[in-house]
């Protein structure tokens, strides 16, 4: 009977040691390695209303929105931004889009010249052939996973994305092939938020590792990072200390952050590191204190340790970061000249 009872302290010890290094905690506000960008250059990008943008080697494609232009994707070159083409023609033809969406890769380059796209009203995913910018295979949503976001293809068989009809920060995992959904419902809890309503909360970023080993999600207002494994094991959980107390407003069906706070709004991933957009909340902030604002983008390495915070000189939306960690191209939603360029070196 001793023998067990020891037997089980130890294991309850090595048990809270295995949790307590698996969960870290970042004092972002009193971290001393600060790089402050002052230089910038605007992106000779004539094009309105972009609102995603994703960077592959050689290749800068984004989306603008529906009632802006005429076309839903721009290609350009990469580092030059040389327009290459537009398509995705709003419609509901077979090669036409209602409200389309970019997806994502593991992989940083377009292969076969082809690209999978969401087609989201139509709730479907449409893989185009870039030559002729026709739909050559797609895939019905399935009904298990809603209307699905940050939504990225692995090697033509599977998709990884938010479930947006969890509302609750779940995340799927879809192998079109077998037609199997597996769906991760291990979120952090918030204090005070009611179970029943759609949580804009427990709203997330859905990040793959371009070594295509590891996913990372990021919750947005409770500014928490996850990384799993593919088979959803949780590896490693990092939050950050926050100086202000967050306050959440209810209604009857959104759980929305009050109060100008900082939160999660983008992440970018590279082999080495992890790179979080740290922004005030954009819905309590006034016009006139918007253009004094600086976003922040806190650069973690994949054990979780912040080893650097870059304060850019602008408030900025979205961001890409290129293979080499040397430039960052960034998005301001609502600007005349919404891309801007950051040198790191």
């Amino acid at each position: 009977m001793k023998n067990i009872l020891i037997y089980s302290l130890v294991f309850s010890i090595v048990s809270l040691s295995c949790s307590n290094r698996n969960e870290k905690q970042v004092d972002i506000h009193d971290f001393k390695r600060v790089t402050g960008l002052k230089t910038r250059k605007v992106l000779p990008i004539n094009m309105v209303c972009p609102v995603n943008m994703i960077l592959m080697d050689s290749l800068f494609l984004f989306r603008s929105m529906s009632n802006c232009d005429t076309n839903y994707f721009h290609l350009y070159k990469y580092p030059d931004f040389k327009h290459i083409k537009s398509f995705g023609d709003p419609g509901n033809g077979p090669n036409e889009f209602f409200e389309g969406e970019l997806t994502y890769s593991c992989k940083t380059v377009i292969q076969d010249n082809t690209i999978w796209l969401e087609d989201l009203n139509h709730k479907m995913f449409k893989k185009i052939d870039l030559t002729n910018n026709k739909v050559i295979k797609s895939i019905v949503f399935p009904r298990e996973i809603g209307m699905p976001v940050n939504v990225y293809f692995q090697e033509d068989e599977y998709i990884i994305g938010n479930c947006i009809s969890e509302y609750k920060g779940a995340f799927f995992l879809y192998n079109f092939i077998t037609n199997e959904i597996k769906i991760n419902k291990n979120v952090p809890a918030y204090p005070g938020i009611n179970d029943g309503n759609r949580l804009m909360m427990y709203k997330n970023i859905i990040k793959i590792k371009p070594s295509c080993d590891r996913i990372l999600v990021a919750y947005q207002f409770i500014n928490q990072i996850d990384i799993f494994d593919f088979n959803f094991n949780k590896i490693l959980s990092v939050k950050t200390k926050e100086k202000k107390t967050r306050v959440i407003g209810s209604d009857d069906q959104y759980s929305t952050p009050k109060g100008a706070w900082h939160f999660f709004s983008d992440v970018y991933l590279t082999n080495n590191n992890i790179f979080v957009l740290y922004n005030k909340y954009k819905m309590d902030i006034s016009p006139e204190e918007l253009t004094s604002q600086k976003s922040i983008i806190l650069k973690f390495d994949w054990k979780g340790d912040l080893i650097e915070k870059i304060i850019l000189p602008d408030y900025v939306d979205k961001f890409v970061i290129d293979k080499n960690e040397l430039q960052i191209i960034a998005l301001q939603l609502s600007d005349e000249n919404p891309f801007l360029i950051y040198n790191l070196e």
